[in-house]
């Protein structure tokens, strides 16, 4: 536990690795705030950003250049299934993307993520080590 106990069950053991990680992640804002104006010494009124549709080819591009052996998210969909899917996989995911940048929405999936402490030697119960 965080007084120094050793957590016993797997629901403390959960618990403390979920408040260490709060801990760590959790920081306050930034109360630094940017000036543009004193940064640049010219204002950009637009940037140039290519706002046609994503076509298949780029998708298509997109999923080859992924690295194959790497662990699937929360969806559990792999990379090599992306790589691999054919014609089916890559319309699929350029429509999916062309409605999410209309929408200019993310969806919460793609927000979570999963955290798998890897222990050093050491104290394996210690959640600093």
């Amino acid at each position: 536990m965080a007084n120094g106990e050793a957590s016993k069950t797997r629901d403390e053991r959960s618990a403390r690795w979920k408040e260490h990680f709060q801990s760590v992640f959790n920081c306050p804002e930034l109360t630094i705030a940017f000036d543009g104006e004193h940064f640049c010494k010219r204002s950009v009124s637009q940037l140039n950003v290519n706002m046609d549709p994503i076509v298949e080819e780029e998708v298509n591009k997109a999923t080859q250049w992924l690295k194959n052996g790497k662990a699937a998210g929360t969806d559990s969909v792999s990379t090599e299934l992306l790589k691999n899917g054919g014609k089916v996989v890559v319309e699929q995911l350029t429509k999916h993307c062309n409605e999410l940048r209309h929408k200019q929405t993310v969806p919460q999936d793609c927000k979570n993520g999963i955290i798998i402490p890897l222990p050093k030697k050491g104290n394996l119960t210690d959640c600093n080590n």
